[in-house]
């Protein structure tokens, strides 16, 4: 989220062509679906009966922490 309105440290980079391709890598938010469940940091997102192969392989968590007000854990990949 860079403003166009505004010069900030991270203005050119934000232009750069290939950090703005439609197939490119998105940052979005999850939650885990048994909120009593922990996550962790660096683990690979799998659809449900795949294999753990690279060829199955949909992202990571990039980072997780807890949320107090929703009381579950939650992070972006």
């Amino acid at each position: 989220m860079v403003s166009k309105q505004k010069d900030c440290i991270g203005n050119v980079l934000s232009e750069r062509p290939d950090l703005n391709r439609e197939d490119g890598l998105r940052l979005v938010g999850f939650r885990p679906v048994d909120r009593a469940e922990s996550l962790t940091t660096g683990a690979h997102f799998l659809q449900r009966g795949k294999a753990a192969t690279t060829e199955n392989d949909e992202g990571w968590m990039t980072s997780v922490t807890y949320s107090p007000s929703l009381g579950h854990s939650i992070g972006p990949r």
